[in-house]
């Protein structure tokens, strides 16, 4: 006991074995809370951190469409219960219920064809030729040949799925014969979105490429041709700023998010509360980000006999990117996002191609926490020693709350709008790190030594039995 003992003394007389200790104390104490994940609180701190930032974030998202000179270039096309219904009651369609036959899909497409979009995706799988439809050969020409009028210059992807694709050959053969087949779904954390898988782009990295192609004006194109910049996997960045109702008659279906700067700064204020009280602030009635509209309304638009209506339908169609895709409630295809809500999965593929129409290279990467958390926190450990050792008796409250500020806005500013990084644990960052402020304050080090002293001076000199 005596060694032990004389070994805390000894470190309570140097100044730099007290600072060592509270060094190694402090960074321990962060690993096992930011790597440990104790009691699952570290993942669901991370998850917290994440949508937060994540709706705190989206009134200020700039997208190229904001851009004088620029128009909204990506349109989503969806088919519900409701277009299924009002189709096959307009006799446009064969089938009164999902699925629709491979004839009808082919109608449907070959009617965005004819108004020439860059590009169309749909995201539908088609996974094997049914048996009880025979109008896939006949629908694969069909579209060849509106293709064809179009010069080829509308692109085709067909959904395939994840890389290794559950697709049979027989239909991956039928569908390359008029188009590309782009992989649409992969296993990754919540809004995370794979750019590449195996060096080959996925979906909204395909329409990425094929819009610059077109246009290489967009902001983001400037370094599409070097596929390495996109290696990384994005963090998807949500806007509240949401497009105009593509049909007046459907501007009062939703609620606009905040539109003015006051507006947001008070959305933000709320979510922050709501955030701190663990309430979800999003609602599904808010308008969505990207335009979209239902597959009965363009076709309505594309057969009216009003002038206004037909150049709205090619207003909305030509030289953009659609999306093809469904809308069924009880369907797995949905993303939860931090604005909106759950919404279809297609949507995600939508704010992907708008981060990098936006931003390019510069997109927000999702990278994994840990070896950039543990820098992070490594960094404030040394700050904080290094302060307690230049003021031993007490640090000053004022300053001791400066650096801790000072800590926090590198954390979220630098990191988000300097390095593009989506620091998913920001909470558990800036809670450690005034937890150990909190600690040298109070200068628990000296006080849990100054204890070990005395317990192991209180056993030496407590009498012995014989």
């Amino acid at each position: 006991m005596s060694k032990l003992r004389n070994f805390v003394d000894q470190i309570r007389k140097n100044p730099n074995a007290i600072f060592f200790s509270r060094l190694t104390f402090y960074f321990l104490l962060g690993l096992w809370a930011l790597n440990g994940d104790p009691f699952k609180l570290g993942s669901a701190t991370d998850q917290a951190s994440e949508r937060t930032y994540d709706r705190v974030s989206a009134p200020f998202y700039s997208s190229y469409r904001e851009i004088d000179g620029f128009s909204d270039d990506i349109l989503v096309v969806l088919i519900n219960d409701t277009s299924v219904d009002n189709l096959y009651n307009q006799q446009f369609i064969t089938a009164n219920d999902w699925p629709l036959t491979y004839n009808d899909h082919a109608l449907l497409i070959s009617k965005l064809i004819q108004a020439k979009p860059k590009a169309i995706f749909v995201d539908i799988m088609f996974y094997r030729e049914r048996s009880t439809d025979n109008s896939l050969d006949e629908a694969i020409e069909w579209l060849g040949f509106e293709l064809s009028k179009t010069g080829q210059n509308t692109k085709l992807l067909f959904a395939q799925g994840p890389a290794v694709s559950p697709m049979s050959e027989n239909m991956k053969n039928k569908l390359r014969a008029i188009g590309e087949l782009s992989i649409n779904s992969w296993q990754a954390p919540e809004n995370t979105y794979e750019l590449m898988q195996n060096d080959i782009p996925v979906t909204a990295t395909k329409l990425f490429q094929i819009a610059c192609q077109n246009n290489a004006h967009y902001p983001g194109c400037r370094d599409v041709t070097d596929s390495s910049q996109y290696s990384e996997p994005m963090r998807v960045t949500w806007g509240s700023r949401s497009a105009p109702s593509v049909l007046p008659y459907r501007a009062d279906n939703c609620r606009l998010p905040p539109q003015s700067f006051s507006e947001q700064l008070g959305a933000m204020t709320s979510q922050l509360y709501d955030g701190f009280l663990g309430k979800e602030s999003y609602q599904n009635d808010v308008c969505s980000f990207t335009r979209h509209v239902y597959a009965e309304e363009l076709i309505a638009l594309s057969r009216s006999e009003n002038p206004d209506e037909i150049r709205l339908y090619k207003e909305l169609i030509e030289d953009k990117i659609i999306l093809y895709a469904t809308d069924f409630q009880g369907f797995k295809d949905s993303v939860i996002t931090p604005v909106h809500g759950e919404v279809p999965g297609v949507f995600m593929h939508a704010m992907a191609l708008d981060n990098l129409l936006s931003q390019g290279a510069e997109y927000r990467r999702a990278i994994e926490p840990g070896s950039l958390n543990m820098a992070i926190w490594t960094v404030w450990v040394i700050l904080l020693c290094i302060f307690v050792r230049l003021y031993p008796n007490k640090m000053p409250l004022i300053l001791a709350l400066g650096l801790w500020a000072t800590y926090s806005t590198i954390v979220i500013g630098i990191l988000h709008f300097g390095a593009g990084v989506a620091l998913s644990n920001w909470i558990s960052l800036l809670m450690l790190s005034g937890l150990t402020l909190r600690m040298a304050y109070l200068d628990l080090t000296e006080f849990f030594l100054s204890k070990i002293q005395s317990l192991v001076t209180t056993a030496d000199e407590s009498p012995k039995k014989i």
